[in-house]
Parts: C-alpha cells; sequence; structure tokens
C-alpha cells in the first residue's frame, strides 16, 4: 500500500518555467519535511508504454490521501484544473499558487471561492508549507484571496 502523502502537487510541467515552479515547491517540502506526491516524479505518462487510464486512477487516487493539494496555476493547465475539482469535490483543501499575476490581473472566481488561499508569491507557498509542517489550519492563518475576479 502507497504511503499518505501530506501534499498533492498539481502543476504542469510543460516547459522549463513550469517545472522551475514544480521544483521550487518540491524543494520547498522538502525542506520542511512534508511528504508529497508529485505526478511528474510518480505517475509520468510515456505513449505506448502507460495507459491514460492508470494515470488518471494513480493521480485520483494520490489526491484523495493528501491532506492539502497545492495547484499552480500559471498556465492555467487543464489537467491541474481536473486535479483541482477532484480535491474540491473529495473535500481536499487546496491552495493556489498565482506568481507574478499581472497588476490588472484577476483570478478566476470559481478557483477562489474553492480555495483556502492562494499564494502570488515564493515566501507566501512557503509560510503554507510550514504550517502544514506544523500541522496547522492552513485556511485560518493565511490570507484569502481578495483582488479582482473574472
Amino acid at each position: 500500500m502507497e504511503e499518505h502523502k501530506q501534499v498533492y502537487i498539481a502543476a504542469p510541467f510543460f516547459n522549463d518555467e513550469q517545472k522551475h515552479i514544480l521544483k521550487t515547491i518540491e524543494t520547498m517540502l522538502e525542506v520542511a519535511e512534508v511528504g508529497y506526491y508529485s505526478p511528474m516524479r510518480e505517475c509520468m505518462f510515456v505513449p505506448g508504454e502507460t495507459k491514460a487510464e492508470d494515470i488518471l486512477r494513480d493521480n485520483v487516487d494520490a489526491i484523495l490521501k493528501a491532506d492539502y493539494l497545492i495547484a499552480v496555476t500559471n498556465g492555467k493547465d487543464m489537467g491541474t484544473l481536473f486535479e483541482c475539482g477532484w480535491a474540491f469535490a473529495n473535500d481536499i483543501p487546496i491552495i493556489y499558487v498565482w506568481l507574478n499575476p499581472p497588476p490588472e490581473g484577476k483570478f478566476n472566481l470559481m478557483l477562489s471561492a474553492s480555495a483556502i488561499s492562494v499564494c502570488t508569491t515564493y515566501s507566501e507557498i512557503d509560510n503554507a508549507i510550514h504550517l502544514i509542517a506544523l500541522k496547522a489550519d492552513v485556511g485560518d492563518h493565511m490570507p484569502k484571496y481578495e483582488g479582482q475576479l473574472e
């Protein structure tokens, strides 16, 4: 049986910038000694070798074993948004990551309503991870998103 992970990381990893964001979050979790499940590390789809249905099952099962889902919204990846919907439907608290939003940027209202927090800086992500490490309720200690919505 696979061990319980405290955090599931939902994030795109299709280019160097996305991989950098993901690796930074993984490193923060490792430093804080918080267990995590990262699909990029745990179950990559390999055409001709793996089935999409198996990847889907592995990911949704891992989300159900998580205490929190950290979701990187930069890039608006459809797989990441699916993972967020699954987490929300199964009462897994979601921490969204929206790094370097433009000054006139608007965050999605459905994501905002489903979030316990929206982190817009690496410092905010680190704070949330440290709260998880301390077994504190992240939603009680992190600010909600109060910017413009779309």
